[in-house]
Formats: C-alpha cells, structure tokens, sequence
C-alpha cells in the first residue's frame, strides 16, 4: 500500500478497484482488525507507535480514536440481506 484513504466523519467511504488492489486490506486497518507493520516485519507496532507514525497528519486523530475505542466502524458485507444482524 503506498496511502491510506482519509475517512472523515459521518461520511461513507468506499473503496472501488481492481481485484488484489488491496481494498480489504485498507478496509481491515481502517477498522482496527490489523495494523500496519511500517516495515517492520518481526513484529506488529503496538497503537501508541502507529498514532506516532502518523504525527501531523489527519490519520494520527483518526488512529487513536480508534484505539481509545471512540469510533465505531462498519463494514458493509457483500450480502446486503446481512446487513440487519451486523448493525443491531
């Protein structure tokens, strides 16, 4: 990945692209499910290394509030029929 889509609040963000482009991998480190390596491959930064990774830039607020648990991520599953029991 060479950047990071910026989600602002209260604003849908999608993701459109070519298969293997890395959508769901941009997806799953937008909600927390896994987290950068900042090319260090032996082991995962911790939060406070990834906020500071992102120092001055609209990603730093973005990641800690999503390690202070203050924002609530959803995805939107590729069955829409689904969707009911994700969000209640």
């Amino acid at each position: 990945l060479f950047r990071l889509p910026i989600p602002s609040p209260d604003v849908v963000l999608g993701l459109l692209g070519q298969n293997g482009i890395g959508k769901t991998t941009v997806l799953k480190i937008l909600s927390g499910e896994i987290r950068l390596n900042l090319g260090n491959y032996k082991e995962v930064p911790d939060w406070p290394q990834l906020v500071r990774h992102f120092r001055g830039s609209t990603l730093q607020d973005y990641f800690q509030r999503l390690s202070d648990k203050e924002l609530r991520v959803v995805h939107k599953p590729q069955y829409v029929d689904k969707i009911p029991r994700i969000i209640s």
